[in-house]
């Protein structure tokens, strides 16, 4: 896979790079009534989809890693329950989290985090996720690629 970072070390780098850009350019701040409730529900939204997905994933007896050896490894196409509405669940919960973090940092510039981590994670790991798994499971997975958005 094309993939060098994992994606968990893009979720941290974004993050840091959020909280930098709040604390360096504060004019860009923005206040939000009741932000603590709605970074705490963006954050609850973006849990609840990554243990739905993990728990699918579990369920069926498949791989949770987005690794080579772990997608050649993969024997189980889910396509079920979170799977049904989104392709990467899991990459979503992570946009959903970098979000409640942006609310909490309430600066406009942290958005930037959001899009480079949606735009990376698109290109150097879904892309290469998708070859791997094109190959493992053949039509099958080009079907469910048709019928599934790829984010949301």
């Amino acid at each position: 896979m094309n993939a060098k970072v994992p994606p968990d070390a893009v979720l941290l780098i974004c993050g840091s790079l959020m909280w930098l850009l709040a604390r360096l350019l504060p004019q860009y701040g923005f206040t939000l009534s009741g932000s603590a409730l709605w970074s705490c529900l963006a954050l609850l939204a973006g849990f609840t989809v990554l243990l739905s997905a993990k728990s699918a994933l579990f369920r069926h007896n498949t791989t949770a890693r987005p690794d080579r050896k772990s997608l050649q490894n993969a024997r189980t196409l889910v396509t079920t329950g979170i799977y049904r509405y989104t392709r990467n669940p899991v990459y979503v919960s992570m946009a959903l989290m970098l979000l409640a973090w942006m609310i909490f940092l309430e600066n406009w510039l942290s958005i930037s985090g959001i899009i480079i981590f949606i735009l990376f994670i698109d290109k150097y790991q879904i892309l290469a996720e998708e070859e791997a798994l094109e190959r493992t499971f053949g039509e099958a997975y080009l079907q469910y690629k048709k019928r599934v958005r790829r984010w949301i």
